[in-house]
């Protein structure tokens, strides 16, 4: 799931294309239980209405991974999908900083 961040004046915007989810953040540690609070009112909204549309029918399994973790674990698998991006695709190129402001946010959660 390509989930893409980007720093943004003195903080950060998440978003997942082709799911209607995208915050905002002071920062990254926030951006990402934003996300996590967002993407849970999504898997929400989708079992209550939205597996039925057209459009929406292909994220049964992000709605199941969702369903499935509890927060701490979908928050610390949202950083590492975003902290292994291949960050020279275009897409977003953070600076330097932005990437040290990562490495140390993941360096801080423990270990399961």
């Amino acid at each position: 799931m390509p989930v893409r961040v980007v720093a943004e004046g003195n903080g950060w915007s998440a978003f997942i294309p082709g799911v209607p989810v995208a915050v905002d953040g002071e920062s990254f540690d926030e951006t990402m239980c934003e996300l996590v609070d967002a993407l849970r009112a999504y898997a929400e909204d989708w079992q209550l209405r939205l597996r039925d549309a057209p459009n929406h029918r292909d994220n049964h399994g992000l709605v199941q991974l969702i369903k499935r973790v509890d927060d701490d674990q979908l928050r610390d698998w949202l950083s590492a999908v975003v902290a292994s991006r291949d960050w020279t695709d275009g897409a977003c190129d953070p600076t330097d900083d932005t990437r040290d402001q990562m490495d140390d946010t993941l360096a801080a959660k423990p270990s399961p």
